[in-house]
């Protein structure tokens, strides 16, 4: 997907594209939950994996970076994380899994388009604007819910 705000010209190309299937969005409304904490996040700072050190001497710098500078838009979530207690929120990594799967996710089909601001608009199904998208409004439930399963 886009980061709409940043680029609604490109969101408004994604929902108005002829695709043979809808292209699917990841909202901030559920990958903002995308957080290791815990075992877990205890598990992958102590792996020995070249790859996964690798990644995070690249989240220690910018948690570093983002804390040195008042005026980074990070500064605020940098300065409220313990890199040793937690990741900081990966947004990114569930518009990854959802580009290979859409397992862990309850996809919701919508007719959208975006704002000139990037806001996204729901638009009745009938709406001759925007176009269909499936958004990753919630994540599976039961006793391996899909938040769980996926970290």
């Amino acid at each position: 997907t886009t980061n709409e705000r940043k680029d609604p010209a490109a969101a408004h190309a994604i929902v108005r594209g002829l695709w043979a299937q809808p292209p699917i969005f990841a909202p901030v409304d559920t990958s903002y939950q995308v957080v290791l904490r815990g075992m877990l996040w205890q598990q992958v700072l102590q792996s020995t994996d070249p790859v996964l050190q690798l990644l995070l001497q690249c989240y220690r710098y910018w948690w570093q970076e983002s804390r040195r500078d008042p005026l980074a838009i990070t500064h605020k979530e940098a300065m409220s994380l313990d890199p040793e207690r937690e990741s900081a929120i990966l947004f990114d990594t569930e518009a990854v899994h959802l580009s290979v799967a859409t397992s862990y996710f309850l996809l919701t089909e919508l007719q959208v388009d975006f704002t000139d601001c990037g806001h996204t608009l729901v638009l009745p199904p009938s709406s001759s604007s925007g176009g269909p998208a499936q958004m990753a409004l919630n994540w599976t439930q039961g006793p391996r819910s899909g938040l769980k399963a996926f970290l």
